[in-house]
C-alpha cells in the first residue's frame, strides 16, 4: 500500500512540474493596417473571409482578412499571466476521455467481519463522455478499487460542472453507482462527490486533481450463533463504508 502511494505522489508531482514549465506560451497576435493589435488565441479561420480571435479579456472578435496587416506567433510579454490565455478550443464539445488514479482513507471502523474495516482503496478510474458545453459534461465511469482484501468493479454515471473559464479552472463533481464484486464478493452503491481543479497543459489536454467523499455499500454475510445445535443460515446486511479520496489524472 506504501509502495503504491509512493508512486501515486511522484505521478502527481511530476504532471505538476510539467504544468509549470508549460506556462512560457505562445500567443497569437494579429496586427492591423490602422495600427491596431489583438493578442490571444486565433480559435476560427474562414478562408478568404475572416478570423476570430479569442483575447485575453475572453472577448470574441472576428476580423476581415483585407483589414490585417500580418499574423505571428508570440511569446507571451513579460507581466502577463500565461495562465490567462484562452484555451477556448479545448473540447468545447465533443467526446472526451478522462483517466485518473485515486486513493481513499477509511473513516469507517467496523467490525472485522463486515469486510472492508478499516481498509484503505486504490483506484484506477476511466470515463468515456460528451462535452456538452464548455462548462458541463457528463460520462460513464468504470473503476477498479482495490482493498485489502477484496477488489471491487463499480460503473458509474460521471457528471462534472466547470465554473470558470481561466486556465486553472475548479470543477464540481458528483460520481454515483454500482460497485460490482467478484468471484462471489457482494458488492454495492457507491457515490463520490468531489471538488478540485483541472489545469491546462496544451491547447486539447488538461491535468486534473480532485478532493472527494465517497461512500460505499456493500452487501455482507454475518453467521448466525447456534440454534439448539442447528446452525442458521447466515444473514445479509448492508453496511455504509467513508473514504477521503484524492485522485489525479489527465482530460483529453
Amino acid at each position: 500500500m506504501k509502495k503504491t502511494l509512493s508512486i501515486f505522489i511522484i505521478i502527481v508531482l511530476v504532471f505538476l512540474c510539467k504544468f509549470s514549465f508549460a506556462q512560457n506560451n505562445m500567443e497569437d497576435v494579429v496586427y492591423l493596417k490602422n495600427g491596431t493589435i489583438y493578442r490571444g488565441l486565433i480559435i476560427e479561420q474562414n478562408l478568404n473571409q475572416n478570423i476570430k480571435i479569442q483575447t485575453y479579456d475572453w472577448n470574441i472578435i472576428a476580423i476581415n482578412f483585407d483589414e490585417i496587416e500580418k499574423i505571428l506567433k508570440e511569446i507571451v510579454p513579460p507581466g502577463f499571466d500565461a495562465m490567462e490565455i484562452p484555451l477556448i478550443k479545448f473540447n468545447k464539445r465533443g467526446f472526451i476521455n478522462i483517466t485518473e488514479m485515486g486513493y481513499g482513507f477509511a473513516n469507517t471502523s467496523h467490525d472485522a467481519r463486515e469486510g472492508l474495516a478499516n481498509q484503505d482503496l486504490r483506484c484506477i478510474r476511466m470515463v468515456n463522455g460528451y462535452q456538452i458545453t464548455q462548462a458541463f459534461s457528463l460520462g460513464i465511469g468504470l473503476e477498479i478499487n482495490e482493498f485489502r482484501s477484496l477488489t471491487l468493479t463499480p460503473l458509474t454515471l460521471d457528471a462534472r460542472i466547470t465554473m470558470a473559464k481561466t486556465k486553472i479552472r475548479p470543477v464540481f463533481i458528483i460520481n454515483g453507482g454500482y460497485s460490482f464484486g467478484w468471484n462471489g464478493i457482494l458488492g454495492g452503491y457507491v457515490i463520490n462527490p468531489q471538488l478540485g481543479f483541472k489545469a491546462y497543459i496544451s491547447k486539447k489536454v488538461a491535468f486534473v486533481v480532485n478532493f472527494g467523499y465517497r461512500i460505499q455499500a456493500k452487501w455482507v454475510y454475518i453467521d448466525a450463533p447456534v440454534n439448539h445445535e442447528m446452525y442458521l443460515d447466515p444473514e445479509k446486511l448492508k453496511y455504509y463504508y467513508q473514504y477521503s479520496t484524492i485522485s489525479a489524472g489527465f482530460s483529453f
